[in-house]
């Protein structure tokens, strides 16, 4: 059964107290540790088989294990929310299995093939193992443990997860806060293999008929408070809203706000370029773009491959912060951003906000940009995935005048 949630309206939302150590999180280790034995894992899996009376097909996941779930992660699941399929419509490789029990609950969610998802049901408690498929070995193993703690009226208190990845084990211990039955926020503490605990908070708004307005992140010393500014990680589309306004107001704003931005930093050396980044292989995750300085000086030290060194942003990054401005700060384009992704989710296709990039570049490499910062004569601003997934070099043609892609490639900026 779907769980649903619902929020109200605050005006202030105050800090978490501290939440004492609790066993959960030594109880979702053993979990895991347990259903890691494949053996175990098996006998599982086929218990909560037998317990399945009916199947249903659906197009993604209909379970929320906590508030707010979808809302929270659209962007990394990169598809629309979940619905039922007919049975003629699903198809294995591409769609969720959904196995319910005689009570009405899903227990069991086998996606696309190469995913298990299972619940165990218990007196406040609701456990989930996600099992994964070795393609490999040709067998499954334990990718994922969570333990849900639940009040006597059955609202989600704490909820402490294990989690592997292809080279770590994460854990995470998160707890809610509840007003007059509704969830306002969660606070959490996140740990990876040997590293520093990551404490951070979620606050959640709504609108004046209770549906989710915005959803704000923040990281926070061990008891909660705030030590750095909240920002936002999801804004509810405006009813009626669509891709392509939302689009052109993003390159309205990015043209306004970039020059404003490059000329505030009051930069003291000449830059040869002005690297607008974005990421290939995550695209919501620097949306909007930011900003890495190709500083004259960082040329000058480039002696081998410049053609690779001079447009990639991570190797500039890496020297220190100061070569770096981030976007995200300003609110207007942020809350733009969140709804064009959210519009982009549902579609399944980033396309808009790769155009919308392609027009910024073209625009603002008409700029005199003499008078907003210095710059050299050969200055350009240029498209770079910070992922390197995508090669700056391809895409220049697309943006960048004739001339100043010519003299370019005549000084040698561009060769491998």
């Amino acid at each position: 059964m779907v769980m649903n949630f619902h929020v109200r309206k605050m005006t202030e939302i105050p800090a978490f107290s501290p939440q004492p150590a609790l066993a959960g999180a030594d109880e979702v280790l053993a979990l895991f540790e347990r259903y890691a034995d494949p053996e175990a894992g098996r006998c599982l899996r086929e218990n909560v088989l037998a317990q399945v009376v009916s199947w249903r097909w659906a197009s993604g996941a209909m379970v929320q294990d906590e508030p707010f779930e979808y809302e929270l992660n659209y962007r990394f699941l990169k598809a629309p929310r979940g619905r039922w399929l007919r049975e003629d419509k699903a198809r294995e490789q591409d769609h969720v299995r959904c196995g319910f029990d005689a009570a009405g609950r899903i227990v069991m969610a086998s996606a696309y093939g190469s995913f298990q998802d299972i619940w165990l049901h218990g007196a406040g408690r609701i456990t989930k193992l996600v099992f994964s498929l070795d393609q490999d070995a040709g067998s499954w193993k334990v990718h994922a443990a969570k333990l849900s703690l639940l009040d006597a009226d059955g609202r989600l208190q704490a909820q402490y997860s294990r989690f592997r990845s292809a080279w770590q084990m994460l854990a995470s211990a998160e707890f809610f806060r509840w007003d007059q039955g509704r969830v306002v926020g969660k606070q959490g503490v996140e740990t990876d293999d040997g590293g520093a605990p990551c404490h951070y908070r979620y606050d959640y708004e709504v609108d004046g008929d209770g549906g989710l307005e915005r959803i704000s992140f923040c990281r926070t010393d061990a008891g909660g408070l705030a030590v750095e500014k909240a920002r936002t990680r999801y804004r509810r589309p405006v009813q009626g809203e669509r891709i392509p306004e939302l689009a052109a107001a993003i390159t309205e704003r990015l043209l306004s706000r970039i020059p404003e931005l490059v000329r505030q930093a009051a930069l003291d050396e000449p830059l040869y370029a002005l690297l607008l980044c974005y990421t290939e292989e995550d695209f919501d995750a620097a949306w909007p773009p930011f900003l890495v300085w190709g500083r004259q000086s960082w040329r000058a030290g480039v002696t081998e491959t410049p053609g690779y060194y001079l447009w990639a942003p991570d190797e500039i990054r890496a020297v220190g912060d100061a070569h770096e401005r981030w976007l995200d700060d300003d609110e207007t384009l942020t809350s733009l951003c969140l709804r064009h992704k959210a519009l982009m989710a549902d579609r399944g296709s980033q396309a808009s906000g790769r155009k919308v990039l392609l027009e910024v570049a073209r625009q603002l490499n008409l700029l005199d940009w003499s008078g907003i910062t210095p710059v050299t004569d050969d200055f350009v601003v240029v498209l770079a995935d910070n992922s390197g997934e995508v090669d700056p070099r391809t895409k220049m043609k697309a943006y960048l005048p004739p001339g100043r892609l010519a003299l370019l490639r005549e000084r040698g900026w561009l060769q491998c």
